[in-house]
């Protein structure tokens, strides 16, 4: 959301002109065994299909693995070179094979490089599709990473949390404020209040940062999602706020009244001396 003057925003742009938009976040996934070398040849018949697999899956631009140095030959032959004929390849070679081959020889890994970039919804369908269609089997286990599968875990762990996080911080609140004005209606009052307030900054978050309304006039662009942090974040800093500010003037209302002054009175002076935010 950058201001599209920024470097960081044309660096962005000529790399997504000159390579595709994918290239720069692609989806990951990587096969691990325990008990046999990567290499072997009856696995490589199975990760040879698995490359295959991946790029018939919808909106996959291209897929990188060790297959793709190697497009014309058989997994025999394949093992054949990277074990008994390593003289053959270059140090260029090896840097490029182990990139998608780890030192211990014991995992690969596949770049599924799509269409779109990563936190969108094309690259959230092709990752669930990948983890339905592609299960662990006996020969060696999968597991789907990159920036999308990193952001759909993020966001999932910390959107299944966020009910108790604000049953929590209610409670939490109704104690501290019941405790501190010794009412029920008070502390009633402000939890609703703050239920609204932050129902109209999430509201107004997702309308300009997610939808794009006014993008244009504070100068950032729009990816049509927020960053998966920000409503549990705005939730901790919002309710502390409010409370905070709750506290201070109602205290200075109660103030008043124990002077002796009337309700009216009081609510009038404690509005005009509040503390300034």
């Amino acid at each position: 959301m950058l201001p599209e003057q920024t470097h960081v925003r044309h660096g962005l742009a000529h790399l997504e002109e000159g390579f595709g938009v994918g290239f720069a976040s692609p989806i990951q996934v990587v096969v691990a065994v325990e008990n046999q070398a990567i290499t072997e040849p009856q696995l490589l018949e199975k990760l040879s299909t698995l490359h295959e697999e991946l790029e018939q899956i919808p909106n996959v631009e291209e897929v990188s693995s060790l297959f793709s140095f190697f497009p014309n030959l058989e997994a025999p032959d394949i093992h054949s070179l990277l074990t008994e004929h390593q003289q053959q390849l270059h140090e260029d070679d090896w840097m490029l094979i182990n990139r998608h081959v780890s030192k211990n020889n014991h995992a690969a890994v596949f770049d599924v490089i799509t269409t779109d970039h990563s936190s969108s919804d094309t690259n959230r369908s092709i990752v669930q599709d990948i983890r339905d269609r592609l299960a662990t089997t006996e020969d060696y286990e999968i597991y789907v990473g990159g920036e999308t599968a990193e952001g759909m875990d993020t966001s999932k762990s910390l959107n299944d949390r966020l009910p108790m996080v604000l049953t929590f911080t209610l409670l939490l609140l109704f104690f501290v404020l019941v405790v501190t004005f010794r009412s029920l209606l008070l502390p009633l009052k402000a939890i609703v209040l703050n239920i609204l307030s932050l129902g109209a900054t999430y509201g107004i978050l997702v309308i300009v940062f997610q939808w794009g309304f006014g993008s244009t006039i504070f100068g950032f662009g729009d990816f049509g999602f927020i960053q998966s942090f920000i409503p549990i974040l705005l939730l901790g800093l919002l309710f502390s706020l409010s409370t905070d500010y709750e506290v201070f003037l109602l205290s200075r209302v109660q103030e008043e009244y124990q002077k002796g002054m009337s309700n009216e009175e009081s609510v009038a002076i404690g509005l005009e001396k509040k503390p300034l935010l």
